[in-house]
């Protein structure tokens, strides 16, 4: 509060308003920000600096970790990544069933994957008493439902006491920009017809070969791919029933090539129905034959 020297009257500064109604305290406010301006300016571009480098590393890092994960057909993602578009359901597994085969026993088990990107390498293991009988790698491939098989074992103990159990999965994610839709690249990859087929019992024409039979069917790979070696699942029904397994490998089976296959196949069957499955990590570079001519059929 000040005393005005003309009127003597007491002057609150507080209250000054200039003729652009600005009060004293803004104008104290613009003198603070003209006195620091530069100081202000200074301190401004190190802040935009230091967001500009961080976004780059994130930015970098999101960079590779996508090529690290998506690219690379290698890479194998580990199941605690928790990103939504990592997010794994465990595989969906059934009671494993056996059928007797001569003297020995053949083991299957349906396996199911409800994962849309991510396939699976994993080992298979069937157990007999609580105890690892017999380990075998596999895999299962995006969105897939398969039967794994473990055939021609020699059981010396209970067999009922059978289980399975999957070991040492490693997820692995398939780049959506090299296959932006897995449906076309699995049917481009595995389009096989399988016709002709004949299953027949060998006793119509020999009785000393009873229980034998024939499996005879015609394959053609109608794929523009060749494959080293093509495994083949192959199931027998009677009626709706799961009663046989067996599997065929198709080796250096070229594009366009038509093959006759003749399988022996023991046991007493009926008015059986057959299925054929290819069995083959498409996903895997190794499985294709390179640089290999078309086969004229």
């Amino acid at each position: 509060m000040l005393k005005d020297k003309n009127f003597g009257d007491e002057v609150n500064l507080k209250k000054y308003q200039g003729e652009d109604n600005v009060s004293l305290r803004n104008m104290n406010i613009g003198l603070w920000l003209s006195e620091k301006r530069q100081i202000l300016t200074r301190s401004l571009i190190v802040f935009l600096i230091l967001i500009s480098v961080c976004l780059f590393v994130f930015s970098a890092y999101q960079f590779f970790i996508y090529f690290k994960n998506g690219s690379d057909q290698s890479t194998l993602i580990e199941n605690n990544l928790v990103s939504p578009r990592n997010i794994i359901k465990e595989l969906k597994i059934e009671s494993p069933q056996y059928y007797k085969s001569g003297d020995k026993y053949d083991f299957i088990v349906k396996v199911t994957n409800e994962n849309e990107k991510f396939s699976a390498k994993f080992q298979a293991c069937f157990n007999l008493s609580g105890n690892n009988f017999s380990c075998t790698d596999s895999f299962i491939l995006p969105s897939e439902t398969k039967y794994i098989f473990d055939i021609g074992n020699d059981v010396q103990t209970d067999i009922k006491t059978l289980s399975f159990e999957i070991k040492n999965t490693a997820w692995q994610r398939f780049d959506v920009h090299s296959i932006p839709n897995w449906n076309n690249f699995y049917l481009s990859r595995l389009n096989f017809t399988f016709s002709d087929i004949l299953f027949y019992n060998i006793n119509d024409t020999d009785s000393s070969n009873r229980g034998s039979n024939i499996l005879e069917f015609n394959t053609l790979n109608n794929s523009s791919y060749s494959y080293y070696d093509l495994p083949l699942n192959i199931a027998l029904y009677e009626g709706s029933q799961l009663v046989s397994v067996n599997i065929y490998h198709l080796q250096n089976f070229l594009s366009g090539e038509k093959r006759n296959i003749k399988i022996n196949w023991p046991g007493d069957y009926r008015n059986v129905r057959v299925e054929i499955i290819p069995n083959i990590n498409i996903l895997d570079d190794s499985v294709y034959l390179k640089y290999q001519g078309v086969k004229a059929s």
